[in-house]
């Protein structure tokens, strides 16, 4: 028997080896016979060697996690004239279900409550029958009172993998919504709340806070918070219990690091949940949680320090605004220390808050004091802090547009020169530089441009601009990078300072707006040519923009790749808007050099104005009678037989019985 024993556990041990060198996508064809009943199923149920038994269910752990993406298409169906290979994925998890449900019922190691959560993790419960996981969960109740802690850990880790499962079906709810378990007897029962609760608190509330129950009570936080997270509400109703369970392993003294840490971020949880589900609670839990001194676990470890950021960072504005004065001050103090702290996660996550906090704040001393921050950390040389860095860059530039018509608090040069930076690093930086750099060009006004440090800021910022909305190595980039090209050409005041940029701009939108492989890029470029205010402001290449919003007219139905069909009615509507702002502001002179142009395109044209003006929403409309309008005064001037053509060919496209 020894004997026997050693060849199986080789076998299982060489299967291990076989999966880990062959490709998945050859090994998945003989999984029905690897993990089925007659393969390491019959190990985990038959095998009286518990080491076997282990390495069986360690093995079919790996394997599941391997093929995760094969098991998402399995779907029970009724029966059929044929069986699908759907069906046969469904099945093999069912058996696997009820394996490991023996398993754990006689051995309950373990290995194999660690192979029922890969179980529980690959299975698409929504397209399988019902009656999986009740099963799984009531063999897994008793392991909680098992005598060895690890056991008891993993059996908590199976309960959460369950709460996770995601899309919730309806055994789940009726799972979770019990307030009663008879596994459980020394549960004490409470109407109307969740068994899970239930026996949370109680443990949370009776169990010391001994070395040796932490990773037990790491695992029942862990536990709380997916319940938050998936199941809020279950929650709500007896939110009080919890918060005060909460602060009390977060802020206690006797609290060891780890389970304060995993109380820190079922707060996290709790706090995004009720952000978007009641203010008013929200802000007296909040209120609750600062009176319990949460910030001083800002000096206790870096980790802590984090995850207190990151609670920050999900606050609500009118929880925030709703604040006593004194705490508004120490959240943002604690930030602008974080932020400064030696530990790159702290930065990042102090960083990551700031950027929250920046869009609702309307302290102007923070506000300087986070722009000194944010400048200062964009050089970071740890990539996460830079990151977060630009993206708090590009969220302070928000603001600062949103009060633009208050009193200035921040010179925009210091933030330009920064942006231009960002937008010339590192390829995860530049979608937000070129946000922020958006941003501040829609900011300055004569006051700005008659100064001789902002006189080279338009044609550096349109260059800079101009090559990444060019680039092709990220999609978001070209995106705001034409988004912030349309804030420079909106602005009157640098049109008014400077034209030499618009030799750069203006030909390189053309260009996207014709060949631009990807359909968002074209549609953002063709929106930026259409937010110049005025026909001077085009000056030579009015006629140009003219036909290159014509040229991608007519091959806006032409795609290199059919993932672009979901952008194509955005681009045709977008590519109408914009030729429908180019004729309210044609000229006399534009008359006959236009005709030359459009002649050509005039049957597409009118097909497309008119498709656009029976699908667009009414507030669109308005852009087909203004050019109406403005074609209507310019034939009651004296024209010329080439004019008067002109005229009469783009009435024929732009006017309709409405």
């Amino acid at each position: 028997r020894r004997a026997q024993a050693k060849v199986r556990l080789a076998a299982i041990n060489l299967l291990v080896q076989v999966a880990k060198a062959v490709n998945i996508r050859e090994l998945f064809g003989y999984y029905s016979s690897l993990v089925g009943s007659q393969g390491l199923c019959y190990n985990l149920v038959n095998d009286t060697n518990s080491r076997l038994t282990s390495v069986a269910a360690s093995t079919t752990a790996f394997l599941l996690g391997n093929a995760k993406s094969y098991f998402a298409q399995a779907l029970q169906s009724s029966v059929t004239s044929y069986t699908p290979f759907s069906s046969v994925l469904a099945s093999l998890l069912d058996s696997l279900h009820q394996c490991v449900v023996r398993s754990m019922k006689m051995t309950g190691s373990m290995s194999v409550l660690h192979c029922a959560c890969s179980l529980v993790d690959v299975t698409p419960y929504h397209r399988m029958k019902p009656g999986l996981l009740t099963p799984l969960v009531y063999a897994a109740l008793p392991q909680l009172r098992h005598k060895e802690m690890v056991v008891s850990v993993a059996a908590l880790t199976l309960l959460g993998c369950v709460v996770a499962v995601e899309p919730q079906t309806e055994e789940l709810k009726q799972i979770l919504s019990v307030s009663r378990i008879d596994s459980l007897p020394d549960i004490p029962e409470t109407p109307g709340r969740s068994w899970v609760l239930s026996a949370a608190l109680q443990y949370l509330e009776t169990e010391s806070q001994k070395a040796v129950s932490v990773p037990l009570r790491v695992e029942w936080w862990q536990l709380l918070a997916n319940m938050v997270r998936h199941h809020f509400s279950l929650v709500r109703p007896h939110i009080m219990p919890l918060v005060a369970a909460v602060l009390r392993d977060m802020t206690g003294t006797n609290t060891l690091e780890l389970a304060r840490l995993h109380a820190t971020r079922t707060f996290q949880q709790l706090a995004t949940a009720l952000t978007s589900s009641d203010e008013r609670l929200c802000t007296q839990i909040w209120q609750k949680a600062l009176e319990s001194q949460l910030l001083g676990l800002v000096g206790t470890s870096p980790t802590l320090a984090s995850v207190v950021c990151d609670c920050l960072a999900v606050m609500s504005p009118a929880a925030y605004h709703q604040l006593p004065d004194k705490y508004q001050i120490s959240c943002m103090t604690s930030l602008l220390c974080c932020a400064r702290d030696d530990e790159p996660v702290v930065r990042a996550s102090a960083l990551q808050a700031m950027a929250s906090l920046l869009i609702y704040s309307q302290d102007e001393q923070f506000v300087c004091d986070s722009c000194d921050v944010i400048c200062l950390l964009v050089k970071d040389p740890v990539p996460l802090v830079s990151a977060k860095a630009a993206w708090a860059l590009g969220n302070l530039t928000d603001m600062l547009l949103k009060t633009q018509h208050g009193e200035e608090i921040i010179s925009p040069i210091q933030l330009i020169r920064t942006s231009i930076e960002v937008a010339q690093g590192k390829v995860k930086m530049r979608a937000n530089g070129v946000r922020a750099l958006g941003n501040l060009l829609g900011l300055l006004r004569e006051r700005h441009l008659s100064r001789p440090e902002y006189r080279d800021v338009p044609l550096q910022a349109s260059e800079v601009l101009v090559k990444n909305a060019s680039a092709t190595t990220s999609m978001k980039v070209s995106w705001n990078a034409c988004y912030a090209l349309g804030s420079l050409l909106k602005n009157e005041a640098i049109h008014e300072a400077s034209c030499s940029w618009q030799d750069v701009v203006l030909p390189s939108l053309c260009s996207l707006v014709v060949r631009s492989s990807n359909f968002k890029v074209r549609t953002n470029a063709c929106a930026a040519l259409a937010c110049v205010p005025l026909r001077r402001y085009y000056g030579a290449h009015y006629l140009a923009v003219w036909k290159a919003v014509l040229d991608g007219l007519d091959n806006a139905l032409n795609m290199s790749d059919f993932r672009e069909v979901k952008h194509q009615d955005g681009l045709l509507e977008q590519l109408c808007l914009t030729l429908c702002h180019l004729t309210s502001l044609v000229e006399l002179a534009d008359l006959s050099p236009l005709y030359e142009v459009a002649v050509y395109h005039m049957d597409t044209l009118q097909q497309h104005i008119s498709r656009f003006l029976s699908s667009t929403v009414p507030e669109r409309a308005d852009a087909v009678l203004k050019a109406a309008a403005s074609l209507a005064l310019l034939r009651e001037q004296q024209l010329t037989v080439t004019q008067r053509n002109s005229v009469t060919i783009l009435s024929d496209v732009f006017t309709f019985d409405i």
